[in-house]
């Protein structure tokens, strides 16, 4: 989440609607990561579950890399609540995730090690997700 927003609820048509990154994906810091397949919210709790089970799978050797952080707020009204009196409260906070964007880096590991590193966190994502190396 944002330590600070000058206003705290968005309006307007968030940037999901869009897919802008229909190129390749790039490795900026390692030699393997995990990448999108779909346009995508993240909601920050499933940032969180994925990344304590990968911390968790590899100990404390793990060097671990999240491309993106939580910055769109999203608000609900609550239930059987009239019309108007404006916006809800903000429910919780959710990143886009585009198309061929990287989503976690590992460096470091062998590739059977990745592979099994990467099995749980796949389940935690609400998008498909593919395994990409360089070599």
């Amino acid at each position: 989440m944002p330590k600070y927003t000058k206003f705290t609820k968005s309006y307007g048509r968030s940037s999901c609607c869009t897919n802008y990154n229909s190129l390749a994906p790039a490795l900026n810091y390692s030699n393997s990561c995990l990448a999108s397949n779909k346009l995508s919210l993240m909601v920050f709790q499933q940032i969180n579950a994925s990344l304590k089970l990968l911390k968790r799978t590899l100990k404390i050797k793990a060097k671990v890399w999240s491309s993106f952080s939580a910055n769109l707020p999203i608000t609900r009204k609550p239930i059987e609540t009239r019309m108007g009196k404006g916006k809800g409260s903000i429910k919780c906070w959710a990143c886009v995730v585009q198309k061929n964007q990287v989503v976690f880096e590992l460096f470091g590991f062998r590739q059977a090690t990745i592979l099994k590193a990467f099995r749980t966190p796949k389940r935690k994502l609400p998008f498909q997700s593919s395994l990409l190396s360089k070599h």
